[in-house]
């Protein structure tokens, strides 16, 4: 975002991903960069760590569920235009709300728990 700032970045994580990360929306607002967005897949879970756990160890999840967390309005503390999308039918319209709020945006998209494909694909690898 910093070499090219009239373009526009969309930046996809997991929830926990983001969770570590959280602080830089300080950082982007505190730039001013707009044109800016993140979506967060909020599974509510580690979810790459609960899928090798599936897998693996017979659904014995250890540490891996986390709390429900507003992710949106977390954003909006920051100083960014957040939104919470429940309903895949309007991921259109919020990404639309998102990139015209003229600030850094993040949009929290409720997913269900799924194990990925790429877990699955390093589990049949033995990466995990």
């Amino acid at each position: 975002k910093l070499a090219k700032p009239d373009k526009q970045v969309v930046a996809i994580a997991g929830d926990g991903a983001f969770m570590i990360n959280i602080q830089d929306l300080e950082t982007t607002v505190r730039l001013g960069l707009k044109n800016l967005i993140y979506v967060v897949a909020n599974n509510n879970a580690w979810g790459m760590i609960k899928s090798g756990q599936k897998m693996f160890k017979g659904k014995r999840y250890i540490d891996v569920d986390l709390p429900e967390f507003d992710y949106a309005k977390c954003a909006k503390g920051f100083g960014c235009y957040g939104e919470v999308v429940t309903d895949p039918n309007e991921i259109k319209a919020a990404f639309a709300r998102a990139k015209n709020a003229g600030k850094p945006a993040v949009l929290d998209v409720k997913i269900a728990f799924n194990t990925p494909d790429t877990t699955k694909l390093m589990g049949s690898m033995g990466i995990l």
